[in-house]
């Protein structure tokens, strides 16, 4: 073969391999850099009623936007308690006489109280922001919500009672390039800080302004695109990374939007009020429904598929603001975020 011959066979080797790369090849990832800022020593052991090993995933579970295309977006994605609900049976409690029952009450699809997350702490992941002013004060509200009456709600769903086991454990920061994040960008910056801190947490992600988010293709935290603006939050599960395990995480972005924000009165403010209930919402979720398999409402057309929190939501008024309480959480910090829902007392409460 001569020399033109051989440049010749070159040249075409290299543009088949470019051809190749750029329609079969994997994708590359998203670059993001992750740090951490601080740690407070409040840390639990992360356990799933006695079992540390998850299965299933990935999947999530949203927090419906209050806009047109949140009011008709399915809860659960890409899979849901499809194969459960063909075997619904009413669950009736010792509170009532069969076949009577309460409709909002939850089932444990997995049986008893498996697959809740019986301990574990949090790390909170501030996206393009130096710490948590973007969104007022999450950190203090996840401090009194570990100190307080209310996170024990959650002790039916997981069968223990004992306190302060959902600390904060760890903040960080997470920079980069992308606003409108995927899955696979998500759980990129999630896999980072899991290296750095340990799998063993609750992660949440906090989103700046401006910032979009879609767990699908048309489910989105999108106020730039209506058509796509389901969400205002979700949690997830995710067993892709294998140096890991499997990690549970709750995705945050900027709430204080018609569509998210809660209505005044604001105890503290809008920014700090509705970053927070929306926090509370997802975070009693994450606890009893990690993995999208356990605590879901299944005896009611109405309720269906919903977890503790998405029962107590609140009501929304014609400016897109949710409707919720205001309390004092622990003694002398108050706060306005939505109640949880308490198979116990078959309503929306405050205290266990």
């Amino acid at each position: 073969m001569d020399f033109i011959q051989r440049r010749r066979t070159l040249i075409l080797t290299i543009a088949m391999t470019i051809i190749f790369a750029t329609f079969f090849g994997a994708p590359a990832r998203a670059q993001f850099s992750v740090a951490t800022l601080s740690r407070t020593g409040a840390d639990v052991p992360f356990e799933v009623n006695g079992d540390t090993t998850l299965t299933g995933g990935p999947r999530f579970h949203i927090f419906p936007a209050n806009t047109d295309a949140g009011r008709h977006a399915a809860l659960n994605g890409p899979v849901g308690p499809a194969s459960a609900r063909a075997d619904l049976v009413a669950q009736p409690l010792f509170a009532l006489p069969k076949p009577d029952f309460f409709p909002a009450d939850l089932t444990n699809l997995s049986g008893g109280t498996k697959n809740a997350l019986r301990s574990s702490s949090s790390v909170d992941i501030y996206y393009n922001c130096a710490n948590q002013s973007c969104w007022g004060n999450p950190e203090g509200f996840l401090t009194d919500l570990n100190a307080s009456r209310f996170i024990h709600v959650v002790d039916q769903y997981v069968g223990i009672r004992s306190n302060k086991r959902y600390p904060l454990a760890a903040t960080m920061t997470a920079t980069g390039s992308v606003t409108t994040l995927t899955t696979t960008d998500v759980e990129n910056i999630v896999h980072q800080a899991a290296l750095s801190e340990g799998s063993g947490h609750i992660f949440h992600l906090f989103l700046p302004a401006g910032t979009d988010v879609c767990p699908a293709s048309n489910d989105c935290y999108s106020p730039d695109n209506p058509a796509t603006f389901t969400l205002c939050a979700y949690h997830s599960l995710s067993q892709d990374f294998s140096d890991t395990g499997a990690l549970v995480y709750t995705v945050q972005p900027f709430e204080n939007i018609p569509g998210c924000m809660l209505a005044p009165p604001n105890p503290n403010s809008a920014l700090i009020d509705s970053t927070n209930s929306v926090l509370s919402h997802e975070m009693f979720e994450a606890i009893s429904d990690p993995m999208i398999n356990a605590w879901m409402a299944m005896n009611s057309l109405v309720e269906q598929g919903n977890e503790m929190a998405d029962i107590c939501q609140g009501p929304g008024n014609d400016m897109l603001q949710a409707l919720v309480p205001i309390y004092e959480l622990v003694r002398g910090h108050e706060y306005q975020t939505q109640l949880e829902y308490s198979n116990f007392r078959h309503g929306c409460v405050l205290n266990p």
